[in-house]
């Protein structure tokens, strides 16, 4: 048989096996990035063993459009130190540094990735192959078509799916969303949730219709945090969908 170059798909899902040979793999380097991105909650969920679905929720600094992006991008991290301009193998403080995980997980899976930053609206990128979805919402329609074409040139990219939904200015909605964020973090009992570098309780709000996601400790939390939301003027209806956090996790 013949000496013959490789296609980039059959190349990315060597490499996959190489990093990810079992679901228990899988976990492990999404709990690892958690961790590195400083994590002090971490939940996971699978079912059939992670054969079928592997979750992973966590309360580290998230990623912001641009990160996201390259997340998924082969040998793209943010771990590896530099000094003097060249980087530093020597002096790795991380749990990982490859930048493999994530595109090798989404070259042998279904990969969704939702993250936000602690100021910033939450974005969700999803692959399947070499086919990647952008989901999320912008104000601004040049946003989804710097994202769809960004995504395009990365190596292994095939299609690009953008699903980004263009929101119309709303000074009302942001006027609603500090108001809820104060509304729920100045609570007493609700206070220790906005102490994260990313808050566990998510805010979003679209026409005045506010949605709640999350994970909090307690159903009573939980109550409280959908009381204190609909009681903000200007609100036309709270979707609570906040997960209390199972006991032992």
């Amino acid at each position: 048989m013949p000496i013959r170059r490789l296609p980039e798909g059959t190349i990315n899902r060597i490499a996959a096996g190489e990093v990810v040979e079992r679901p228990a793999a899988a976990v492990k380097e999404l709990v690892e990035n958690a961790l590195d991105a400083g994590a002090r909650r971490i939940d996971i969920a699978t079912s059939n063993g992670g054969a079928d679905l592997i979750l992973v929720e966590d309360d580290g600094a998230g990623m912001d459009e641009g990160d996201l992006r390259l997340a998924v991008e082969r040998h793209a991290t943010s771990k590896l130190p530099e000094r003097n301009g060249e980087d530093d193998l020597s002096h790795i403080a991380t749990l990982g540094f490859r930048g493999e995980a994530l595109p090798s997980i989404g070259a042998v899976a279904r990969l969704s990735i939702l993250s936000r930053t602690a100021q910033g609206e939450a974005r969700e990128i999803k692959v399947d192959g070499g086919k990647v979805t952008l989901m999320g919402q912008v104000r601004n329609a040049v946003l989804k078509d710097e994202a769809g074409s960004a995504v395009k040139k990365i190596e292994g990219v095939e299609s690009v799916d953008n699903q980004i939904e263009i929101l119309p200015p709303s000074p009302n909605d942001d006027r609603i969303r500090r108001q809820v964020a104060r509304a729920i973090f100045n609570d007493d009992g609700l206070f220790p949730y906005s102490m994260g570098s990313v808050p566990p309780i998510h805010i979003i709000v679209k026409g005045g219709h506010v949605s709640l996601e999350g994970i909090v400790n307690s159903q009573a939390d939980k109550d409280r945090a959908g009381l204190r939301a609909n009681g903000v003027p200007g609100v036309f209806e709270v979707q609570n969908n906040l997960k209390v956090q199972q006991a032992g996790k």
